[in-house]
């Protein structure tokens, strides 16, 4: 296909069909005053679509300069985001002082472990003592006791 779906056939036929109709001696004035009005045609053309050429590439401008601004101030938050991510999760990274805390915990538990066993050797010591002591003051208030039994 050549040019507007015409193929170069069919432009040689319509060549030869202008110069039977117009002959051959207006041929190149018409010719010549074809090539004019499409000359005028593209510079009109030209003359619309110049000015939104031009006007698509402000706008074009226009929209990168912005977007470029958008981007810094884009990356701006992106580091503020970040850095203030870093200082939370340093205030949150807490996990040295949870050991830290766990570690005085099992000390003091230790601690009491110790003083328990300690205490309870003791104690164990003087209720054996106690419970001797009491072995011998419990007979006579056992006989006392069966004594107010029998009488009531």
């Amino acid at each position: 296909m050549g040019f507007l779906g015409v193929g170069p056939m069919e432009v040689v036929m319509i060549l030869v069909i202008a110069l039977v109709v117009v002959g051959p001696n207006k041929l190149p004035g018409i010719a010549r005053s074809l090539g004019k009005t499409y000359r005028e045609f593209k510079k009109a053309m030209d003359d619309v679509t110049k000015p939104i050429k031009e006007l698509t590439k402000e706008v074009t401008s226009e929209f990168n300069d912005v977007k470029k601004e958008v981007n810094v101030e884009v990356d701006g938050v992106k580091k503020v985001v970040s850095e203030d991510k870093q200082d939370i999760i340093s205030e949150l990274n807490v996990s040295s002082e949870i050991d830290e805390v766990k570690k005085i915990a099992n000390e003091g538990k230790q601690d009491i472990t110790s003083d328990l066993n300690i205490n309870s050797g003791v104690l164990s010591q003087n209720i054996s003592g106690n419970a001797a002591d009491a072995s011998k003051k419990s007979l006579p208030e056992k006989e006392i006791a069966k004594e107010e039994l029998i009488s009531n």
